[in-house]
């Protein structure tokens, strides 16, 4: 992500705010608040995967919406599975069904821009020789649910593979990732100012 961050500011003049920069746990719910708190106009969470099936490699670039198969299912359980240490920021009583209603509101207003997003870092990603493509795909990600902008959430690869732990572990292959996930995110803005300047 720092790699992201630094490419980001280098190749497009983009202000770049990391939720961390060092090894410490922010609660999910937390990281989308400190997008809105910031005014932010894009939101990606970079992750890397895990499955109890070691066979199971590659990439994969997710948007905010109902999983379609038992794999995104899985996926975003697994990614979820962090709310039970964040007792202090689950979501309490106080949040009644409107406030509810008017969250599923204001998610849906960017779920096509969070599609358009996730489809250009996954275009990239899928370009990494030797990395393979799993997809763009959706899930419910409570990282991406507080985030009221474009958001995507990447899955870089299997640290449970022996072939993706391998890649993983070096400078290059963590340099092709960043310079790929940095390649959709400038991409997607490109896109985003060619609609602003047809109106469109």
């Amino acid at each position: 992500c720092r790699r992201v961050a630094r490419l980001l500011k280098e190749r497009s003049g983009l202000k770049v705010m990391l939720t961390r920069d060092k090894d410490e746990f922010v609660a999910l719910a937390r990281r989308g608040r400190m997008a809105n708190e910031s005014e932010a106009g894009l939101f990606v969470s970079v992750h890397v995967n895990a499955s109890k099936n070691r066979s199971i490699d590659g990439t994969s670039t997710y948007f905010l919406s109902a999983a379609k198969t038992n794999e995104e299912r899985a996926t975003a359980m697994l990614e979820n599975g962090a709310l039970k240490y964040e007792v202090e920021e689950q979501e309490g009583p106080h949040r009644d069904e409107i406030n509810l209603i008017l969250q599923d509101m204001a998610q849906n207003e960017y779920l096509r821009e969070s599609k358009d997003l996730s489809k250009f870092i996954q275009g990239e990603l899928s370009g990494i020789s030797g990395l393979r493509d799993r997809g763009l795909r959706q899930a419910n990600f409570a990282v991406l649910r507080g985030a009221y902008m474009p958001a995507a959430l990447v899955e870089t690869a299997f640290i449970s593979n022996q072939g993706d732990e391998k890649k993983l572990n070096t400078p290059v292959f963590r340099n092709k990732l960043a310079i790929a996930i940095t390649s959709g995110i400038i991409k997607y803005v490109e896109q985003y100012h060619r609609k602003l300047a047809n109106g469109s």
